[in-house]
């Protein structure tokens, strides 16, 4: 029988929002939290300021939040355990600084908890949209690809190299992240809108604080083994809308800066990095037809990424976007950024 999951004097949603040197968003991020069409002791707001060095700490101190402070940055992980070791409530929700939310956010949430019985589940993750505002096509990109939002259940259901692969090219054609459904199971959540039953936190630890970049991939996986029967679920009707504005740079580091943390992850658990085989098969091809003629290698850098991620081609013409046909080159990069960072953390171990 379905129940109904507030009560009127029992905090159930801790609300943690982390932050490090964000005084132009914090205020949009912390006002539209406490506008929420939420029982207000329902839920608890507290803000995790890690060694901010601008006026964010300042602004914080405005509202009437709950604010935790480190002395000094030490990253997002040891961010969210510091929120977790005072969170009061049942249910713990992520939420970045660069973020913000419209009033029925955290009322869809609970009612995506009340579809469940909580020993059911793992984590429910929300919805991320971008802002609207933006008009830089990587932030484009992004939005198209479902960056931040859960990854699908076939994601994780094989081992097998070559099953992974037909996944990849499986969600590439027809990503699951745009399926109809409202609420739907997930392989795993992250970051910006994603939300544990506090017990399952604490029962794995937490975040792993030696995982900077991979933390959340880490901590689903904990829990997975931990909770073996649980599920991982999103509901596209909690949104937030997140403030990307990443610049090209910004956008290909990040893979890059993270590889050793991403390989010290898969070889903790035993497990095979991602596998992108079409960045190399591009770089060489290029360097084979350079040797011939240099032309013939600028042909080459021009043509094959259209033909090894013939979807967006395919998507250009069905929704009549140009823009789709620069989304192969913007690919191809953040993946060979991504196998650059993991070769990165393999020398740097050697």
């Amino acid at each position: 029988m379905k129940k109904n999951i507030t009560n009127k004097n029992k905090i159930l949603f801790s609300i943690v929002l982390c932050t490090y040197n964000r005084e132009k968003h914090i205020k949009q991020c912390l006002e539209s939290l406490l506008s929420l069409d939420f029982p207000k002791n329902n839920y608890e707001i507290i803000v995790v300021d890690d060694g901010s060095t601008d006026s964010t700490k300042e602004i914080v101190k405005k509202y009437p939040v709950r604010l935790l402070e480190h002395k000094k940055n030490q990253g997002i992980a040891a961010a969210r355990n510091t929120g977790l070791k005072t969170a009061k409530g049942k249910i713990y929700i992520c939420f970045d600084d660069d973020c913000y939310t419209n009033k029925d956010w955290l009322k869809n949430l609970a009612k995506a908890y009340e579809k469940y019985d909580l020993k059911d589940i793992s984590g429910i993750a929300g919805f991320i949209k971008l802002t609207g505002k933006e008009n830089g096509v990587i932030d484009k990109y992004m939005d198209e690809t479902g960056y931040a939002n859960p990854s699908p259940t076939y994601y994780i259901q094989s081992t097998n190299i070559f099953m992974r692969f037909y996944s990849y090219l499986k969600n590439m054609f027809s990503p699951s992240i745009q399926s109809k459904k409202k609420i739907f199971e997930v392989g795993e959540i992250w970051g910006a809108n994603c939300s544990f039953p506090i017990n399952v936190l604490k029962a794995v630890n937490g975040w792993d604080e030696n995982l900077s970049g991979v933390e959340d991939t880490d901590l689903c996986d904990r829990i997975k083994k931990r909770f073996k029967k649980r599920k991982f679920i999103c509901t596209k009707n909690a949104i937030i809308y997140h403030d990307h504005q990443l610049s090209l740079k910004s956008f290909l580091n990040k893979p890059y800066s993270r590889g050793t943390a991403i390989l010290n992850f898969y070889r903790k658990n035993a497990k095979t990095p991602p596998i992108f085989p079409f960045p190399l098969v591009i770089v060489m091809i290029t360097l084979l037809a350079i040797l011939r003629n240099p032309l013939y290698g600028f042909i080459a850098l021009l043509l094959l990424p259209q033909i090894f991620y013939a979807w967006w081609g395919i998507k250009a013409l069905k929704k009549k976007k140009l823009y789709y046909l620069i989304f192969p080159y913007l690919q191809s990069s953040y993946e060979l950024s991504t196998i650059l960072g993991l070769m990165k953390g393999y020398l740097s171990a050697l």
